[in-house]
């Protein structure tokens, strides 16, 4: 099976189709990160070799963030107004590392991030 690459950037992991299912029916939380009452998660899928960000306890203005530390490829997604999850779109990820990283609003230096995969 080879991996969906560059159609699958900025595609939604639970609906973008690959081999008959979608990215994220075989996704793995990689790593989670545990800051100021959010949980923030790596997510990656085998399948599509993607990873996309995820974050629970969130709320506006936060931004969340996965960035494929090898090509530089960003996928960003600001939570709205009484949303409290939400996960981004996804990048390639085929033979690099990714992570995933939270903001309090695009106006502060706050951020964290999960170890790369």
């Amino acid at each position: 099976m080879s991996p969906c690459r560059s159609a699958c950037d900025g595609q939604d992991p639970s609906s973008y189709v690959h081999y008959g299912q979608t990215c994220a029916a075989d996704a793995q939380t990689i790593d989670t990160h545990y800051v100021q009452g959010r949980t923030v998660q790596l997510r990656y899928s085998n399948r599509c070799e993607t990873s996309w960000a995820r974050v629970y306890g969130a709320d506006f203005p936060d931004v969340i963030r996965v960035q494929n530390i090898d090509t530089y490829q960003i996928q960003n997604r600001e939570l709205r107004q009484g949303e409290h999850e939400a996960w981004t779109p996804m990048v390639d990820d085929s033979g690099s590392r990714s992570k995933a990283c939270w903001w309090v609003g695009w106006a502060t230096n706050n951020n964290e991030c999960t170890s790369a995969y």
